[in-house]
């Protein structure tokens, strides 16, 4: 029988916290591009070669931070170079893995920048590279600084990453921290996580429930199941950057008051609370799966949040969306029977004021009311919002909707 024994592997020398992947390239770290070269291409005005030229040098696997931010800097200028109207015919040119590596200094370039043009031009570029190549690009950059948070972690068990999603502009100026949410039973175990430049926060996972329970410092956040997610490590990151987005500026946790309205026994319920909220919820993972995102609106969100449920006595509920999210297909899946929910009727238009009502399938209620609510826009500021009355003659008023606009 041959020798098998070099194919043998003693599993306790491997510690899965310090992971490595032995498949990653290894070759020697770049010193990044020729400066004096790209400098000369620029002073020539060729900005084409200027640019290929540092793409093909990055700093990659260097551990030096200076040489990263000098080749950093050297990066922005290039790009800074280019006018406008050039920027998208020149990301045309660039193959997938140019992309990659001019994504990764386009972050970098935001982190150290503090120049209002200069962002501003790094955000134009980022605009293109998206377009062009989808936002796997973006996933694909913080995948990779995924690795190197993985292994360098001295924290074991489920991470929730969403750093990616939560770099807000900061007055024009300069990006704020990167955020890690940390799910709450691993609280109490060290990790290093600050040491790598994160901003890090806790979340509850209840299995029970259909969403992720944030702590942050301003206040609570709730985010819907609603997306999916990939793994790198045992880093879990949302695969649906924009949905993940959307759900986090919708977030911001609202505690109802629980009124007790001492109706009597003999008040007529019409509504059950719970079965309707449940219809609701069905509703709403429709109109996101649309590509909606809808809300509580009129009675329906006075209910709430004066008695922590639907009114009982009333006869239909009030979701609303906003006319930039509003999905004109929607009304052809309720006639064709692909929705659970089947349209009653429809009033209006999308451009002056639309309303549709629903009810789900094999049942006349409850009746939902879908608004489309629009812009109130004064000397060019949005100053609330608005949905026409049906009579044409009434125009209902909302304050601006936190977080929302």
């Amino acid at each position: 029988m041959p020798d098998t024994s070099y194919r043998t592997y003693n599993v306790d020398d491997y510690d899965p916290a310090q992971f490595y992947d032995h498949h990653e390239n290894q070759e020697t770290p770049n010193s990044g591009p020729d400066e004096v070269q790209v400098r000369q291409f620029m002073e020539s005005n060729n900005l084409e070669d200027a640019l290929k030229s540092v793409i093909l040098s990055p700093p990659l696997g260097h551990a030096e931070q200076d040489l990263k931010e000098r080749c950093t800097n050297l990066v922005v200028l290039v790009l800074h170079s280019f006018k406008s109207v050039e920027i998208e015919e020149m990301v045309r040119k660039l193959e997938l893995e140019d992309g990659d590596i001019l994504m990764k200094y386009v972050y970098k370039g935001m982190q150290l920048s503090s120049d209002s043009a200069m962002c501003q031009t790094l955000l134009t570029w980022h605009s293109h590279i998206v377009e062009r190549f989808g936002h796997g690009s973006i996933i694909r950059v913080f995948s990779g600084r995924m690795k190197n948070l993985y292994r360098n972690l001295a924290i074991s068990g489920t991470l929730f990453f969403c750093a990616v999603l939560m770099f807000s502009f900061d007055d024009a100026t300069k990006w704020k921290s990167r955020f890690v949410g940390v799910d709450m039973k691993h609280k109490l175990n060290p990790h290093n996580l600050e040491d790598l430049g994160f901003e890090v926060f806790y979340y509850h996972n209840n299995a029970s429930k259909d969403f992720l329970d944030f702590e942050m410092d301003a206040g609570r956040r709730l985010i819907p199941r609603k997306f999916k997610t990939r793994w790198v490590g045992n880093i879990e990151i949302p695969e649906d950057v924009e949905r993940f987005a959307e759900f986090w500026k919708r977030s911001s946790f609202r505690n109802c008051v629980g009124l007790d309205m001492k109706r009597r026994g003999s008040d007529s319920v019409f509504l059950k609370g719970p079965e309707t909220a449940d219809i609701l919820a069905r509703l709403r993972d429709e109109l996101l799966d649309t590509g909606m995102f809808p809300f509580l609106s009129s009675g329906t969100f006075l209910g709430w949040y004066r008695e922590c449920t639907i009114i009982p006595h009333t006869y239909d509920v009030d979701l609303a969306v906003f006319k930039y999210n509003y999905k004109p297909e929607y009304p052809y899946k309720l006639l064709n029977g692909s929705s659970e929910f089947k349209l009653v009727r429809m009033f209006g238009k999308l451009e002056d004021g639309l309303e549709l009502t629903v009810v789900p399938k094999l049942k006349a209620n409850p009746r939902i009311d879908i608004f489309v609510m629009y812009d109130g826009i004064e000397n060019g500021v949005l100053t609330h919002h608005y949905v026409p009355g049906l009579s044409g003659t009434v125009v209902f008023l909302f304050s601006k909707c936190f977080g929302m606009t």
